[in-house]
């Protein structure tokens, strides 16, 4: 590249595109930018010249204003000027241009090309890249880091970046207003939703929920969280979340609302639109309902929905008593005196029965008696009218799945804020970053539940869970699982306050207990509809089978004990051949006889059944594979069919455990008898 300014050679071009490139890459190698003059028409129409000059050429324009940032100019008259005429063109679209260079002299020094915006335009390509990195919620500084990447060479800064997002948005606007365009993507995508405005026209409630959130809604709708978060639009309006959670204890955006202020009526008017989309949707009203103690919102709530219960979040009161306390020099920050303060506190608001709170309400009274103003803001303020919205023992009365602080509520609003990424931007961006945001959430929902059905912890894995294995979420299952741990440790079992049903749906260690000790399991009908996979049939009861168990061990029958190893898998002697041994075995100790060699003792017996266990594995080698020919018997089967033949022979064949003379034939007693009358004798 040499930047030596001098001026492009002249010649003929097939089309004026062809011509303008020539010229423009020529510039830019060379050190400046050219761009397009006045043109000139045939009576036709037609342009037949146009004139190519310098980007510094003319006078800059005298503007004085008082600005934080002057105004600059690049002009500095320039001469350089050159002409592009159509020679000849003919019907069939053949055209031929003509270069021609008017004055090829620059009076500038020669610049980079950077410096021209001439010389840093994007490709389709790129621009498409951009487009959709920012439709994605990347961030400039990111986009350029990716533009950096893939073309190390190219020649950009980021005002083009700004340039050509400013551009995307316009065309995404197609010439109507971020609010035309606003309703009319929240239209177009089926979008629930409803707006207010004033006298003048200014929009000042507007609230919209997507479709899939919905479908969410209506499958969860037991229990709502509704909280306000700012500093998400440059109308500085409030952005109302409304949210539900899954069977997998998972937080979903059901709705949101912007407000012109924080008022009753700002928030009766969305409510008015969220009761309007549940009964068109069909969709159940919520039972519980958790807030901060905003007044305008309880009073809102009360109104639109009477028969849903208002919980308060127990986290913000902790904070404003905590906050409270500090106030009146009680304690300082992070003091002994502070964590004492707020465990009795704690202990308060966690009592498990309503005479539990008495007792330590009373107690709280007498140790802070010293500070009437502290107990009388508690009790103004929170106890008095508002206890039974957070303490646990009539909060835990309602079905709220746990719900029973916002803190879901604010790390949804963390969610929201980094989608956003700045607080400037107007209805129609803030609307387009959440929708990204929902379609990824319910992508995710449905993948979780998937990996979720198809993955079943091991520990769930035994009779008392065989039932509602791939019918209940891990969620729900763990919960009840911790409750069997609680069977193991007597010193953290309470008495049973149907505190884990009423307010969860979930069997408790007393239902579970009692499971047990009967031989029975748990149903799926033991579980709230909500933590089903699949939402079950109104009123069903499941008629599950018994589990299948391994086999009760038997007892064998006419076998005495077995002295052998446990894992051993011979043969126990049978009774005759026990008794004959024990018998032989008491005369040699009695008389100190000398037994005839052909009794043998149970050892030899062993020895004989070894013998007879190898030969049968001989036969099993060496069978033809024809079953009915080979006869694969025990070792009981041996022995009577070898007793078989000595009865059919009369006593005439060779026996297996006697072998002298006068013993031939005789059954065990019979010989056991003989050798006690030969004792006698001698």
């Amino acid at each position: 590249m040499s930047l030596d300014l001098s001026p492009p050679s002249e010649g003929s071009f097939t089309d004026y595109d062809s011509l303008y490139a020539y010229i423009q890459e020529h510039a830019k190698r060379h050190g400046y930018a050219v761009a397009i003059g006045r043109s000139t028409r045939r009576q036709d129409g037609v342009i037949h010249t146009r004139y190519i000059h310098c980007v510094k050429s003319g006078k800059p324009r005298d503007r004085v204003s008082f600005r934080k940032r002057p105004f600059v100019s690049q002009k500095t008259e320039c001469p350089f000027k050159c002409r592009a005429h159509l020679a000849s063109s003919s019907n069939d679209g053949t055209e031929q241009w003509e270069l021609t260079v008017m004055n090829g002299i620059h009076n500038h020094e020669p610049s980079s090309p950077i410096a021209y915006h001439q010389h840093r335009k994007f490709s389709p390509a790129i621009r498409q890249e951009i487009a959709t990195m920012t439709r994605s919620g990347v961030t400039p500084k990111e986009i350029a880091s990716a533009i950096s990447i893939k073309s190390p060479d190219l020649a950009w800064t980021m005002q083009d970046i700004y340039n050509v997002r400013k551009e995307l948005k316009a065309e995404l606007l197609e010439g109507k207003s971020p609010i035309e365009a606003m309703l009319l993507e929240l239209e177009e995508n089926a979008f629930e939703f409803n707006y207010q405005v004033d006298q003048d026209g200014h929009i000042t409630l507007l609230f919209f929920a997507h479709p899939e959130s919905l479908i969410l809604l209506k499958r969860y709708p037991e229990v709502l969280l509704m909280d306000c978060t700012y500093k998400t639009n440059r109308f500085h309006m409030p952005l109302l979340d409304i949210l539900g959670s899954t069977g997998l204890n998972r937080t979903f955006f059901a709705a949101f609302v912007f407000l012109s202020g924080e008022t009753e009526e700002d928030y009766t008017a969305a409510l008015k639109m969220l009761a309007t989309v549940l009964q068109v949707r069909e969709i159940a009203l919520p039972k519980v309902v958790v807030t901060d103690k905003d007044q305008g919102l309880m009073n809102a709530l009360s109104y639109i929905f009477p028969q849903s219960y208002n919980l308060l979040c127990g986290w913000h009161i902790s904070k404003n008593v905590l906050s409270y306390g500090r106030s009146l020099g009680l304690y300082k920050k992070d003091t002994e005196e502070e964590n004492s303060f707020m465990s009795q506190w704690h202990k308060l608001v966690s009592s498990e029965t309503v005479e539990d709170y008495e007792k330590r309400w009373a107690e709280f009274q007498k140790q802070w008696q010293g500070y009437p103003q502290l107990l009388k803001y508690l009790t103004k303020t929170w106890l008095e009218k508002d206890r039974k919205r957070f303490v646990r023992c009539w909060a835990d009365r309602y079905l709220h799945f746990g719900h029973r602080e916002t803190s879901r509520a604010e790390g949804a609003h963390s969610v929201v804020k980094r989608y956003l990424q700045v607080s400037t931007g107007d209805l129609y961006g803030v609307l387009q970053k959440l929708s990204l945001m929902l379609t990824n959430q319910h992508r995710e929902h449905h993948a979780a539940m998937e990996v979720a059905r198809n993955r079943i912890p091991q520990c769930f894995r035994s009779p008392l869970f065989s039932a509602v294995i791939g019918y209940i979420t891990p969620y729900a299952l763990w919960r009840v699982y911790d409750q069997q741990q609680l069977l193991d440790r007597p010193a953290l079992q309470q008495p049973c306050y149907r505190r884990h049903i009423d307010s969860l749906g979930l069997p408790c260690c007393h239902i579970i207990k009692e499971r047990l000790a009967s031989s029975q399991i748990l149903y799926q009908h033991d579980f709230h509809s909500r933590w089903y996979f699949n939402p079950p049939p109104e009123r069903f009861i499941q008629t599950a089978p018994r589990p299948i168990l391994n086999p009760v061990i038997v007892q064998t029958k006419g076998r005495p004990r077995n002295r052998q190893p446990q894992s051993s898998t011979a043969r126990d002697p049978s009774s005759f051949e026990r008794l004959a041994t024990v018998s032989l075995a008491k005369q040699q100790k009695s008389s100190d006889i000398q037994l005839p060699s052909s009794a043998k003792p149970l050892s030899l017996l062993r020895s004989t059944r070894k013998r007879a266990q190898r030969s049968k594995r001989s036969c099993s080698n060496n069978r033809n594979g024809n079953e009915e020919e080979y006869h694969d018997s025990s070792e009981d089967d041996l022995m009577q069919q070898e007793l078989a033949r000595l009865r059919e022979s009369n006593g005439s064949a060779d026996p297996l455990w006697a072998e002298e003379e006068d013993l031939i034939g005789m059954s065990n007693a019979t010989k056991i008898y003989a050798l006690r009358k030969r004792k006698r004798k001698e």
